[in-house]
């Protein structure tokens, strides 16, 4: 992945040519609930078996999720049960406790795209007969690597699991069980062992895709399809979130702890702050959100209203905001990445709740080169898969 420098202050929006390109690649098209490749994943599960299962691993098939978005990935996820989300959530659980919580991976949902839950079938081995949900994004811990989603539904035969916050009970060598989507192999079961617990493990999938958390090493067999999947106790608590693997050796294999999973109960703050922002920004109220930032100009260019901002911090660093006549408005600036001109797209129009922007990298050419996200809103790249 390339590497993405700060942002140099340099101006696009005095080109309305240019301007008028970028909205020729962004469209303004509204953008449906659920994404019409979304329709057309599930659509091709047809005719593909899942394998039944017995005794106490039942349960936890059952409350293992298979996590698809509108580009086609997919990944896993696990139900919490209403006790375990009360623990996790603490006061904010009461005004939430009509929904139903998932844990997954942030790299899982990281493209902020509408995303469904597909919940094992309870009478069949056809995964057509999979019961879906469509699920948002509550809170992040994009440092974690770990996601919180909640569905309005989920099917009876359901409960969530029990979590294991503390770790207190568990050991080296501890046998442990897991169950993920590895290559498209519905609700896969594997079982393995503790190899080690490591506090304040630091690892990253790209430059500006850095994390740090207290992480389980196992040697339990998983995939690509695992992310965001559970890892249980021989009891069957969950105690871990299967996220990476050291490909440079073998059964190297690492889960975030549940015991970092209390921190989502500050994360639906910072949620509600960012969702917040996001609504001020839909009114174009850039300095409402940004008070370093000044207007310095607003014209009308083919019925997209123009607005030029100024950084009062940093001389001649300018943001255009682009508002088109139906729908959301759209930052632009421009920016040097690999010594060639770029121009990134900082887009409100997202289902990530813990960021402000989604932010898209374009070519002087206009191709898209990279997708990733500004938390916190001050116009440069905090997370780049």
């Amino acid at each position: 992945m390339m590497a993405v420098i700060l942002f140099l202050s340099l101006l696009i929006g005095a080109n309305s040519a240019i301007a008028r390109d970028l909205e020729d690649v962004l469209g303004f098209a509204p953008k449906s609930a659920i994404r019409q490749e979304l329709l057309e994943i599930t659509a091709n599960l047809e005719g593909v078996n899942i394998s039944q299962y017995r005794g106490g691993v039942d349960s936890l098939v059952r409350n293992t999720v298979s996590i698809l978005d509108g580009h086609g990935n997919h990944g896993s996820g696990v139900l919490l049960s209403k006790k375990a989300a009360k623990e996790i959530l603490g006061r904010h659980y009461a005004s939430l406790e009509h929904l139903e919580f998932i844990v997954t991976a942030f790299h899982v949902i990281a493209s902020g795209e509408k995303t469904v839950v597909l919940f094992s079938p309870k009478n069949s081995s056809n995964i057509e007969d999979a019961p879906s949900a469509v699920v948002d994004v509550l809170a992040t811990l994009p440092d974690k690597d770990l996601a919180l989603l909640v569905a309005e539904w989920t099917p009876d035969y359901v409960g969530g699991v029990s979590v294991d916050t503390r770790l207190g009970e568990t050991k080296v060598g501890d046998d442990v069980q897991t169950i993920g989507h590895p290559e498209q192999e519905w609700w896969t079961y594997s079982r393995g062992y503790i190899s080690q617990i490591r506090d304040g493990y630091n690892w990253s999938y790209s430059p500006k895709a850095k994390h740090s958390a207290r992480v389980i090493q196992t040697q339990t067999p998983i995939s690509a399809g695992n992310s965001g999947g559970p890892l249980f106790s021989e009891s069957g608590e969950l105690i871990g979130i299967n996220c990476f693997q050291n490909e440079l050796g073998q059964n190297l294999n690492f889960a975030v702890a549940a015991s970092e999973l209390s921190a989502f109960e500050d994360a639906v703050n910072v949620s509600v702050s960012r969702i917040d922002a996001r609504l001020k920004l839909e009114n174009n109220a850039l300095t409402a959100v940004r008070s370093n930032f000044l207007q310095v100009e607003q014209w009308n260019d083919e019925g997209v209203l123009h607005t030029l901002y100024e950084d009062r911090n940093v001389p001649m660093r300018r943001v255009v905001a682009l508002a088109p006549p139906n729908g959301n408005p759209y930052f632009v600036l421009s920016a040097r990445i690999d010594q060639k001109d770029h121009y990134l797209v900082f887009d409100i129009d997202h289902e990530n709740s813990g960021a402000i922007f989604r932010v898209t990298v374009f070519d002087d050419q206009y191709h898209e080169h990279a997708k990733g996200w500004d938390f916190n809103g001050d116009f440069e790249m905090d997370y780049l898969p």
